[in-house]
């Protein structure tokens, strides 16, 4: 399969043709070509003539004329379904990658990064790829991973996941994330909220604090 038709199907891409993708080291840049002579909105019953969204609103979609690239308008930044599951792929396939080169394409220079909303935030890239790498047994570790995107607004995605570690299974953990993307759909924010067999629901049922 050519890479401009798997991008095509990847991001679900209507009206348009997928006309070259070019890997940068922090991005992919997908370039484009029109289909049809008018552009309609997926998320509302608007259509234009124009090459892009000219409303002066914030606007989920936004192509330029011809075929220049894809981008996500300036005019207010709102993430989608696509979007957050791709990351969330590549966050597990940066869990299971030697080294941490990737995290670079996941979060930004200065994310911030929190195991549970109580702990102290990991700050800025180069401590996340620390973390990381402690906090792994390995690029080999035995693992699965189940994800649901639960809601988006703004720039902001919840996201259920459920993780299974080891075979047989030594440790699980339900988990929500909370994501804040970037518009080049790098995350500078993200939180944990994480939970596991045998832990009380109830900070009077948990151990006293000393």
């Amino acid at each position: 399969m050519r890479v401009t038709t798997a991008f095509k199907r990847l991001l679900a891409l209507d009206a348009v043709n997928v006309t070259a993708v070019e890997f940068g080291p922090s991005m992919i840049v997908v370039s484009v070509a029109l289909r049809r002579r008018r552009l309609e909105c997926p998320h509302c019953d608007y259509s234009t003539r124009w090459g892009y969204d000219t409303r002066p609103v914030p606007s989920r979609w936004r192509t330029s004329n011809g075929g220049a690239r894809a981008r996500r308008s300036m005019m207010g930044l709102v993430t989608d379904h696509a979007t957050v599951r791709r990351w969330v792929a590549g966050y597990e396939l940066a869990w299971r990658t030697t080294r941490t080169d990737g995290l670079a394409a996941l979060f930004t220079a200065d994310a911030t990064y929190l195991h549970s909303p109580y702990e102290q935030p990991v700050v800025g890239l180069h401590a996340i790829r620390q973390m990381w790498d402690e906090d792994r047994d390995g690029a080999d570790e035995i693992f699965t991973l189940a994800t649901e995107v639960l809601a988006i607004e703004g720039d902001t995605a919840v996201v259920r996941a459920e993780v299974r570690y080891g075979d047989p299974i030594r440790q699980e953990y339900r988990d929500v994330w909370i994501l804040r993307l970037t518009d080049d759909g790098r995350c500078a924010w993200f939180e944990e909220w994480p939970y596991w067999p045998g832990r009380p629901y109830s900070a009077r049922d948990d151990a006293p604090i000393v």
